[in-house]
């Protein structure tokens, strides 16, 4: 497929799949014909975007993505390597989502007293259960 229809069957700009294709998110990439300049996409690249738009909306920056997929894509790296890396990536998850709740306790607080604080005082307090939660 075309760099357009790939762009609109995964809803991305034809410019991010050129960055993706540069750093290496997409792959099976045909060379540009000589006549036209155009390249072939392969399928597998919608799912591929897809994977990478899912991660990204949930935090991981474009380099941990491509992290991810090159050491799950990496048939050099044996089956306990992988279930380690996704086991750290898990553990990284389970921290992110404990940091959520403790500051989406701390808006809760705020919307119980009518959207105020105590300025300094409730500032100090997300700070504290934040650094206790880790």
């Amino acid at each position: 497929m075309k760099i357009g229809q790939l762009a609109k069957i995964t809803g991305v700009s034809r410019d991010t799949v050129r960055l993706y294709e540069k750093m290496g998110l997409v792959k099976n990439v045909s060379q540009p014909y000589e006549y036209n300049n155009y390249k072939e996409y392969g399928d597998e690249n919608v799912e591929r975007i897809k994977l990478v738009l899912d991660m990204k909306k949930h935090g991981l920056k474009l380099s941990e993505c491509k992290e991810i997929l090159d050491n799950l894509e990496n048939h050099e790296n044996d089956t306990e390597f992988r279930k380690k890396f996704l086991t750290q990536k898990i553990e990284e998850l389970d921290k992110k989502i404990k940091e959520l709740n403790a500051l989406k306790k701390t808006f809760e607080t705020f919307l119980e007293n009518d959207g105020e604080c105590d300025k300094q005082e409730e500032i100090m307090k997300v700070k504290i259960t934040t650094k206790e939660e880790k």
